[in-house]
């Protein structure tokens, strides 16, 4: 059709392509008859399907867990493929190369599918000499002690065995046929109980290098070959029942090698390596010296003590905390073979959430030094399409935050943190995340693997559950603005990407979930189920738990009405009117018994007067007076000087609902906060500032143990925001894909320009602006560098309108407008502002186009340690400079 964009579709009802490579090239024939020279090739490999497995057993034994192989490979094979599934994790050796990283299996729940990996190993076989294939097993997320299964149902056909693995390595011949150089059904592999001595998800690897070293890579070179017996397949019921599915998103991939920034020895054998910002993966020891038998013990830490926390009676500021760890020892172990020439480890059967890491090296004969320790960060390999930046410093860290914990958390599937002992898919947060996530990253594989082989199954046994896989916590049915997270991937796979595939596996499973909490809201909507609600939001002083929610049932009925709007817009995207139309309906009336249930007048929906009430109100439309809704919702704002009390599911959506309401500045106000409550008190704060991830808990440093996870990414969905409505790259309303974009640099005087850069299916889509003239500003926590420039046309710097390093703030309630318009509105805090602020930002600024000002103490002339002792509270509110200037171009 005219004016639409180019698909390409395997015909429905075409045969089915058999497993192999296919290729082709493309040209184009123009109205004259002309023919373009073909495109570069492009190449699909069709995997295994399930019946292909046939005759290809599950090896596995409780108490051996590595399997090897030789194979000969013939000479002229075009193709060869390793499909391989080793679960829990897995770590795949060919001659002597390593294959992958964790794990060739993503994390389902097995008694329903089993994803394999395709592993291209053309380049690495030997052609005249056997071939070595060693496969390493882990128990990882099948370590049934860790991750018990909360369905009865599903424990039989989940297998009685954890580590097992099944393989088939298929060439491809210049005659084209194919042909199995190895099968583990083929009787050719051994096993044995390997160099792992133990391994855990959240406990760490345990690692003896002398079995390594008897053990070699098979019997035929090992120094202890009656070490390896014979490799016996599992009986059915020994195995996972799942269906075998190619693994068709990204692997989990090593993105960073990072060496510590700062290694102490507080204590004699002890040492603490610092890599500088917060990671996710393991630490390989490099090249090591020690004596046979003697252990390094690598424990791994978000923090370092520090006297914020409760639970530490006397913190030492050189010793790494692990309260909030929980359970998870987070601990790995190399026992040393004595090698003359160094030993080089790194644990392959589990990963960490760390920023420190204690070494032990007692009686070990290792001399700790830099050079010794590498941390390998690692994740599911989506790669990074959109690079937002601003002329904020305190804005680019944010962004960095979210960026950040959000690729930590992706480990085959979203999990909710990297550290404890849980790192789990809880569906919530994958909810609130996705529309950034997506945004963010190349996520359509990752996404659509997950909605369709982890969530649709756990839906196709019963309500959806509060986590998928469905184990260790949880309920089912679900809190529904957990179980929104199926239609809420959906949408963001379909607005971001334009693809409405992913919808269209899960339409039924849409419809079913409608239904389900249709039934459950007809009681009323005042009255639903909601186990956890608006999670998480801050207390007014810090260490005193969660804060104050809104009524329980708001937020589900709010999510019943959002998911049905969501369902609509699908429906409609993927073509379906009829659908569409019955879900608008259906939304336009929940919709309306919401305010019904949950308006109280005056502009206020509920009565337990929190932000999230009246943002959630706003956000679906149709409230009975939005002009008032929006004054009382500023005027909440007011009284919390422009900080926010909302939890998770409020603060998903408290950005956008002021941007729709015109009050750029009160939105960008509430989000560069730096002191208690905010998102830029994360990294301000002085006792654990965040590098690369965002807290579980707006008042981390002071709740101590329990549910206190470093590297949450619930809160990230404000990096939406900032891509599309402060850089200001939108697409137009009822477009998808950003196939018709829009380009409305934010509206917040506060801002002077940004930049953002999004890779496109299409193309690269930029989009860069400034702000000249006027009054210019800039906030910044200390030991940051505000920058100020009147921009290309703007002049030169005339006057400073305000300057306060110590703790500024906005001023009384009536400072900011009730429309939430452009407002200076500082003040300064007598109790804690340097002297000469104004003074030295104008010997730095007058009479320049742009200038550069250091938040430090010295540069204020405040070097006594006396300065702001009085203020009101050190931890909640951290020292910053906050600047105005005028430029002499109005």
């Amino acid at each position: 059709a005219a004016g639409s964009q180019p698909r390409m579709r395997y015909p429905p009802d075409a045969p089915r392509l058999e497993p192999g490579t296919y290729v082709w090239q493309v040209a184009t024939r123009e109205a004259d008859g002309r023919i373009s020279p073909p495109s570069a090739p492009s190449a699909l490999h069709v995997a295994l399907g399930h019946g292909e497995w046939d005759g290809v057993p599950w090896l596995g034994s409780a108490s051996k867990n590595v399997y090897s192989t030789t194979f000969d490979c013939p000479a002229g094979a075009v193709t060869s493929v390793l499909y391989i599934c080793g679960l829990g994790y897995s770590r795949v050796e060919l001659n002597g190369h390593v294959l992958n990283t964790l794990t060739t299996a993503p994390w389902t729940q097995y008694a329903y599918v089993n994803g394999f990996s395709t592993l291209d190993v053309k380049d690495l076989l030997l052609v005249g000499e056997p071939n070595r294939l060693v496969v390493s097993l882990g128990r990882g997320w099948r370590d049934r002690t860790a991750f018990r299964i909360l369905k009865g149902d599903d424990v039989a056909s989940d297998g009685k065995v954890e580590r097992v693995v099944r393989a088939k390595l298929v060439a491809t011949l210049s005659t084209g046929d194919s042909v199995a150089l190895s099968h583990t059904g083929d009787g050719k592999w051994h096993a044995a109980a390997g160099p792992t001595t133990a391994d855990s998800v959240y406990n760490g690897e345990e690692y003896d290098a002398r079995v390594a070293e008897r053990l070699g890579d098979g019997p035929h070179n090992a120094i202890s070959p009656e070490l390896w017996s014979k490799a016996a397949p599992l009986d059915e019921g020994d195995a996972p029942a799942g269906v075998m599915t190619a693994w068709a998103a990204p692997a989990v991939t090593v993105t960073d090698s990072i060496a510590p920034v700062a290694l102490t020895n507080p204590r004699k054998g002890l040492y603490v390596a610092d890599f500088g910002r917060r990671l996710t993966g393991v630490v390989r020891l490099n090249r090591m010296i020690c004596k046979e038998g003697t252990r390094v013990i690598l424990r791994h830490a978000e923090i370092m003590q520090h006297a914020g926390l409760p639970d530490v009676k006397t913190a030492d500021p050189a010793m790494i905390y692990v309260g909030e760890l929980r359970g998870a020892r987070a601990t790995d172990v190399y026992t040393c073979s004595g090698r003359a020439g160094g030993e080089t480890w790194q644990p392959s059967l589990t990963y960490h959430g760390f920023r420190f890491v204690e070494i032990n090296v007692t009686n070990s004969g290792v001399r700790p030094a830099a050079a010794l320790l590498t941390a390998l960060h690692f994740h599911s390999g989506v790669a990074l399409r959109t690079h937002a930046h601003f002329n904020s410093t305190t804005l680019n860290r944010m962004q960095h935050l979210a960026v950040s914990a959000q690729q930590s958390n992706l480990q085959t599937i979203p999990t909710d943190c990297d550290q404890r002992d849980e790192r789990l898919g809880w569906m919530g947060d994958a909810s609130l995340s996705s529309e950034s996530m997506a945004l963010n990253f190349e996520m359509a594989p990752f996404f659509s693997w997950w909605v369709r082989h982890v969530v649709l199954p756990e839906q196709r046994a019963g309500a959806l559950p509060d986590v998928v896989p469905f184990v260790r916590y949880g309920g089912r049915p679900a809190d529904v603005s957990w179980s929104a997270a199926l239609p809420s991937v959906a949408h963001a796979v379909c607005d971001v990407y334009g693809d409405t595939e992913t919808y269209r596996e899960a339409a039924s499973a849409i419809a079913a979930l409608v239904d389900e909490v249709g039934v459950e809201a007809r009681a009323g909507l005042g009255k639903m189920r909601t186990p956890y609600g608006d999670w998480c939001p801050p207390p007014a002083r810090m260490g005193k738990g969660q804060g104050r929610k809104p009524s329980p049932p708001l937020t589900s009925a709010f999510s019943y009405a959002l998911m049905v709007q969501q369902a609509a817009e699908l429906a409609r995207a993927a073509g379906n009117a009829s659908e569409g139309a019955r879900y608008a309906s259906l939304g336009r009336e929940i919709v309306s018994n919401f305010h019904t249930a949950f308006y109280v007048g005056n502009g206020t929906f509920d009565t337990s007067g929190t932000q999230t009430a009246n943002v959630l109100g706003l956000a679906l439309g149709g409230a009975p007076d939005v002009g008032l809704a929006r004054r009382r919702l500023l005027s909440l704002l007011r009284a919390r000087r422009t900080h926010y009390d909302t939890g998770i599911v409020g603060f998903k959506f408290l950005f956008d609902v002021l941007d729709q309401a015109q009050a750029h500045d009160a939105a960008l106000a509430v989000l560069s906060q730096t002191d208690y409550p905010s998102i830029g008190y994360y990294f301000a704060n002085s006792l654990e500032p965040a590098t690369a991830n965002l807290w579980e808990l707006p008042d981390a440093p002071a709740e101590g143990t329990g549910m206190n996870s470093r590297n949450h990414h619930m809160w990230s969905s404000y990096s939406a925001y900032l891509v599309k409505s402060v850089a200001g790259l939108h697409q137009q309303a009822g477009t998808h894909g950003f196939q018709r974009l829009e380009l409305r640099p934010s509206g917040a005087y506060a801002l002077s320009g940004a930049s953002v850069t999004v890779d496109l299916p299409h193309g690269t889509a930029r989009l860069s602006w400034v702000r000249s003239g006027g009054r210019q500003h800039d906030k910044v926590s200390e030991g940051e560098t505000a920058r100020l420039s009147c921009g290309p046309s703007g002049g030169r710097i005339s006057a400073v309108s305000f300057a306060s390093f110590g703790t500024p703030s906005i001023g009384s309630p009536s400072d900011l407008p009730s429309d939430g318009r452009r407002s200076d509105g500082f003040e300064t805090d007598p109790a804690c502002h340097a002297l000469r602020s104004s003074q030295a930002v104008a010997e730095a600024c007058v009479g320049r186009n742009s200038c550069e000002v250091p938040a430090t103490r010295v540069f204020f002339g405040e070097r006594g340690s006396l300065f702001c002792t009085t203020r009101r509270d050190p931890l909640a509110s951290p020292l910053r400079l906050w600047l105005t200037v005028a430029c002499e171009v109005a």
